[in-house]
């Protein structure tokens, strides 16, 4: 990948959201309006204002709601849909956008997931994916409390392990990667139809030493259960 190149996004955003249940209802979790908007708008403007300039987002669960709001294009920036018929799991439903696009085996992609906010800066994590090279390169995140998060081991930009132990003070996954589309291509086609992208197919990765981490100490926050989607008002500004 050459400096300055990513240019595609895939966004996850085909999840049930049943934890949000009690306080959001009939939309898909990444659609949970903070401040009377959808979440899934600021994070798409926010890949905009990045240079992100086409978008592939994963659907499931009420997949209309989503397509009807953002339609076939936003912002100048064209958007296909991938529709999962029936849960497939963050592994199966990344395979499918895979199998369904036509990118070049050389081509790095940025993967989101469409509950989660994290002010990444996409330039500086392009670059790094860049020079390392590897498969996988992830976000992570300094937590200073960390109640919900299994920590990741990084060393010297390499991630070494997850820790099933949620360690108060430590990096976490953010939940945004970049991405070599040649490799996921032929890999994915290991795996059965439904399955986890980060339990089945990162973590064994790492083992490999195949996964980088690029540490970003910027605003981070995940929608997926009520307390913090009360926090989202508060974290977000940009629109």
């Amino acid at each position: 990948m050459k400096k300055k190149s990513l240019v595609s996004a895939v966004i996850l955003a085909g999840g049930l959201g049943t934890r949000l249940r009690s306080v959001v209802e009939d939309v898909p979790k990444p659609m949970a309006p903070v401040k009377g908007i959808p979440f899934l708008k600021y994070l798409i403007n926010y890949l905009v204002k990045e240079g992100i300039c086409k978008i592939v987002i994963s659907t499931g669960y009420k997949s209309e709601i989503i397509v009807s709001y953002f339609g076939d294009e936003y912002c100048g920036v064209p958007i296909r849909y991938i529709r999962e018929d029936s849960p497939l799991g963050t592994g199966g439903a990344i395979r499918m956008v895979v199998n369904s696009v036509d990118w070049s085996p050389m081509d790095y992609f940025l993967l989101v997931n469409g509950d989660t906010w994290f002010e990444v800066n996409l330039r500086e994590f392009a670059e790094v994916a860049a020079r390392i090279q590897k498969p996988v390169t992830m976000a992570l995140k300094y937590m200073e409390r960390n109640d919900r998060y299994a920590a990741v081991i990084l060393d010297n930009e390499s991630v070494k392990s997850f820790s099933e132990e949620k360690h108060e003070k430590c990096l976490v996954n953010g939940g945004w990667y970049i991405l070599n589309y040649g490799f996921l291509a032929g890999y994915l086609n290991n795996f059965p139809q439904k399955f986890s992208f980060e339990t089945d197919l990162l973590k064994p990765l790492v083992l490999t030493g195949s996964v980088a981490g690029v540490v970003q100490n910027e605003k981070f926050l995940d929608i997926g259960v009520p307390e913090d989607f009360f926090r989202a008002s508060s974290v977000i500004s940009l629109f």
